[in-house]
């Protein structure tokens, strides 16, 4: 059964078939194409089994009746790249599209650029995309720039406060 402890292991020890059973399988995280892959490999989950789904980009956790995703979830990457020459003081918006299925609400999101020349600012963020305002707050034109993001997701009793 899942959640039986730890147990270490003596040189020499036989390994037995429970042992591989408890205190490996189930306790590690299990990689599935999908969910219905996943199902099928495992049609008798233990509560606290943790497995991750390749097709979602997704940890879920078995909670003893069901299979729910992690309350955390994360995105990282680059946005489109801002294009033509951004005069001084002006702006431009940067659509960003997360990966399906990632966020049940609105993530936490932060943007930026690598040029000082710039600074980015979420202006509307959604569960599936984001919009991000560029802006040239140098006193020259700027060049292209590409926006990279990270995104976060954290819901009530993820974390205290």
């Amino acid at each position: 059964m899942a959640g039986a402890g730890f147990k270490t292991f003596s040189a020499g020890q036989v390994l037995s078939a429970s042992d591989v059973n408890t205190y490996l399988m189930q306790q590690t995280v299990m990689v599935f194409a999908s969910a219905t892959a996943r199902d099928s490999a495992v049609p008798s989950p233990s509560e606290g089994m943790i497995a991750y789904i390749k097709d979602v980009d997704q940890i879920q956790t078995y909670n003893g009746s069901a299979w729910v995703p992690r309350s955390y979830a994360q995105a990282t990457g680059t946005g489109n790249t801002t294009t033509g020459v951004l005069a001084t003081q002006t702006s431009t918006t940067v659509n960003i599209t997360f990966p399906s299925g990632r966020f049940s609400v609105a993530p936490i999101l932060q943007a930026w650029t690598t040029s000082p020349r710039y600074v980015c600012s979420p202006t509307s963020v959604a569960a599936g995309s984001a919009t991000v305002t560029v802006f040239n707050v140098s006193g020259a034109s700027g060049t292209d720039a590409t926006v990279y993001y990270s995104a976060t997701q954290m819901t009530s009793g993820t974390a205290a406060g």
